[in-house]
């Protein structure tokens, strides 16, 4: 398996479980301990996870960004996703949203089309 290939799923198991032990990398890319000690070694180089004794724990990543910066990435994609899933819902059904730039925008299309709108 390449070495980039590793680093890749070892980052993904950094992701799920916020640590991952030597022991834990070896088993599941079936690589030998030098191996993964180098893997190790390289993943804290390029800044992406720090080493400890016995394997790596994940760094803590930025901060997301605000609300008014996240609606701002992909708004046409998130508006026409908001719109879909407005035109989705009949009448008298009920909807939770959570918090979240997309479901921002579907809360407007929402409103635009509520039981005052002309369209209902």
């Amino acid at each position: 398996m390449l070495q980039e290939t590793r680093l890749q799923r070892i980052r993904a198991l950094l992701t799920h479980l916020n640590q991952v032990s030597t022991e834990r990398i070896i088993r599941e890319l079936g690589v030998s301990r030098e191996t993964a000690r180098r893997d190790i070694i390289e993943l804290e180089a390029l800044g992406l996870a720090r080493r400890v004794h016995g394997g790596l724990v994940a760094i803590e990543s930025p901060p997301e960004p605000p609300l008014t910066v996240r609606r701002a990435v992909q708004a046409r994609e998130k508006r026409a996703i908001a719109r879909a899933a407005a035109h989705l819902l009949q009448p008298g059904q009920t909807l939770f949203l959570d918090a979240g730039s997309t479901t921002t925008l579907l809360a407007e299309e929402l409103r635009a089309v509520g039981p005052d709108h002309p369209d209902q």
